[in-house]
């Protein structure tokens, strides 16, 4: 056999084997990727529900600040109203 086709099917064997080793490689990283996001997933559920629950209480007491707001302003009104039917009947 001619030594150039011996050293092409030899480079050409290491070129196969290298490109076996690095497609497994990447295999294997791309699964830490996964196992990496998926753990990053579950922080952040677990991190969502915990702001979602510590700031539900402030978001209910927004709520009732702006009732109280409101009832005050109406009972603002009213005060003017009797307010002003009382100083119409002294006039």
């Amino acid at each position: 056999m001619d030594p150039l086709a011996i050293i092409l099917t030899v480079v050409a064997a290491i070129l196969a084997l290298v490109l076996v080793i690095v497609g497994v490689q990447v295999i294997l990283v791309l699964q830490e990727v996964k196992r990496s996001l998926r753990h990053f997933n579950q922080m952040t559920e677990v991190i969502e529900t915990t702001v979602t629950a510590t700031f539900a209480p402030l978001q209910q007491m927004g709520g009732m600040v702006s009732g109280l707001k409101t009832g005050f302003r109406l009972l603002d009104t009213f005060a003017t109203f009797i307010s002003e039917k009382h100083h119409d009947k002294k006039s």
